[in-house]
């Protein structure tokens, strides 16, 4: 279970892009057993419960009570908030795939 690569973070596309990308969002710090993510609060739209998951901004990874949806081994420990995130996102570099 994993968000798809429009829902993502854009790193690749130009800085309008990203920014668009940061407008509406709520960033946290999360903390997994791997290290430091940043992750956003999201539902998936074709869930009519409307659960709550937390996305990692540039995998789209979903968390829910701490567990990752994609990986056995990968944990979110915490998350809170960090001031900064949006300019360490925006200096996030990766390219398209094929790209």
């Amino acid at each position: 279970m994993c968000a798809d690569a429009t829902s993502c973070f854009p790193a690749w596309q130009i800085r309008r892009l990203k920014t668009e990308w940061l407008k509406d969002c709520t960033l946290y710090r999360g903390v997994t057993n791997e290290g430091d993510i940043v992750v956003t609060p999201v539902v998936i739209a074709t869930d009519y419960h409307e659960t709550q998951y937390l996305m990692d901004c540039i995998t789209g990874s979903l968390y829910k009570d701490g567990k990752c949806k994609t990986s056995d081994h990968l944990k979110l420990v915490d998350f809170y908030e960090h001031p900064g995130l949006e300019k360490e996102l925006l200096t996030v570099r990766t390219k398209a795939l094929g790209g």
